[in-house]
């Protein structure tokens, strides 16, 4: 008979319990049995081994004093579920096991932490690729738009540094081979731009700061932030006069036709060139004038989104311009184009706008053979450089430390003020 007998279990006094497999059950049957002729016989034996057999396996699996495996290791002996219960706790104490048991969790969750990094690798691996083929491919795309933009001009390179100011340069003009510059240090200083590139004189005179300058004929004319004019000889580096022009800082000067205008808060003042007697006052304005442009015919003022045109024989308002991006900050008129720069970091133009990244200061333009060029001066330390008929930027030059606040041309030649104290040359 095939069977299988298990030791005596602590189930009860003198209790032995026989553990009978199913192939064991029906060989043992078939030997024991009497009558095998009869079925019913036959039938309620064999449920009789079948029932004990369950029973057997019943009481196995919910006895309390069966052999369980210790939770730590195959290699501990067999603990009983109940009985001496204080040796299975020393037992699961003491488990040699137990750290070993903690040692496998560890390898394991470091393979998978393993595992995972690996994938990152790979993955940072594969964008660092991607990357490097994009800026492999702007780079070239940069290389082919350079040479291309330098085949229609050469590019501007900063020639120089003039250096003496001790506060923000806010104006410059030319006269001649002669620059002239504005600054808070309430001075103005002449510059040679042709042997020697230094400071040929400091013209003082003003007690606030220097906001705007412009010549005419023998003569240079200064407005500042102390509400005077004050009027220089050029030959002698003299000062010649000086009146009381507003009520506030005179913001921009300009001239034409033997007429000096000065732009104020909501004001223009047209001043005989000759005696510096008032003319007239050019009014209806709705904000700071402190842009000032003169043509053949007109005067262009811009103050707070608008641009006005002045006839220069009625100095009578014939046109008014509507701008956006707040007050007009600088002018640029040519025979095509009326171009405005704002304090909301706009270019302006009928046919478009272009935007650096702060207040536009000044505007300048460079004419040559077949060619213009619109120079931009801003907040944001830049000079941009512009295709005034496609209104693109063709070049950015980054040299000064401050805000550029101020240009002026000549010669071919772009001289740019800035709030570090400087005066640069580009050509």
């Amino acid at each position: 008979m095939e069977t299988s007998l298990s030791s005596q279990w602590p189930c009860g006094p003198g209790l032995a319990l026989v553990q009978f497999t199913l192939p064991a059950c029906i060989t043992y049957f078939f030997q024991t049995t009497t009558n095998r002729n009869h079925p019913v016989y036959v039938v309620q034996e064999f449920l009789l081994l079948l029932k004990v057999k369950i029973q057997l396996d019943d009481h196995e699996r919910n006895c309390q004093y069966a052999p369980t495996q210790c939770p730590n290791s195959s290699q501990c002996p067999a603990l009983l579920k109940m009985g001496n219960r204080r040796e299975v706790r020393l037992h699961l104490e003491t488990c040699k096991f137990e750290a070993v048991k903690e040692v496998v969790f560890l390898k394991a969750m470091i393979l998978k932490l393993t595992e995972r990094v690996d994938r990152m690798e790979k993955t940072v691996d594969i964008r660092i690729d991607l990357l490097d083929e994009s800026q492999t491919k702007l780079s070239s795309d940069l290389l082919d738009s350079r040479q291309c933009v330098s085949q229609i001009q050469p590019l501007f390179k900063c020639k120089g540094t003039f250096v003496g100011h001790q506060g923000p340069v806010w104006t410059l003009c030319t006269n001649g081979d002669w620059l002239f510059s504005g600054s808070s240090d309430k001075t103005i200083k002449v510059w040679d731009t042709l042997t020697t590139y230094k400071c040929v004189k400091t013209l003082e005179g003003h007690s606030g700061i220097v906001l705007a300058l412009c010549t005419h004929d023998k003569k240079l004319y200064s407005g500042s932030a102390d509400c005077t004019i004050n009027v220089w000889c050029l030959e002698a580096l003299e000062q010649l006069d000086s009146i009381r022009g507003h009520e506030n800082p005179v913001c921009t000067l300009v001239t034409k036709r033997n007429m000096l205008f000065s732009g104020s808060l909501k004001k223009i003042k047209v001043w005989n060139l000759q005696t510096m007697e008032l003319m007239q006052e050019l009014t209806g304005l709705n904000h700071w004038v402190r842009a000032l442009v003169a043509s053949e015919r007109h005067l262009f003022s811009g103050s707070y989104q608008t641009i006005k045109l002045w006839d220069l024989d009625s100095l009578e308002c014939v046109r008014v311009l509507q701008t956006s991006g707040g007050s007009v900050y600088s002018l640029a008129v040519t025979k095509e184009y009326v171009v405005c720069g704002t304090y909301e970091n706009q270019i302006q133009k009928k046919q478009g706008n272009a935007r650096h990244v702060g207040t536009v200061y000044g505007l300048a333009v460079l004419s040559a053979p077949g060619q213009t060029r619109l120079f931009s001066a801003s907040y944001d330390r830049s000079l941009r450089v512009w295709n005034l008929e496609s209104f693109t930027c063709v070049q950015t030059l980054l040299r000064h430390q401050g805000s550029v606040a101020a240009l002026a041309v000549t010669k071919g030649r772009i001289f740019s003020g800035a709030v570090d104290s400087t005066v640069k040359v580009w050509q």
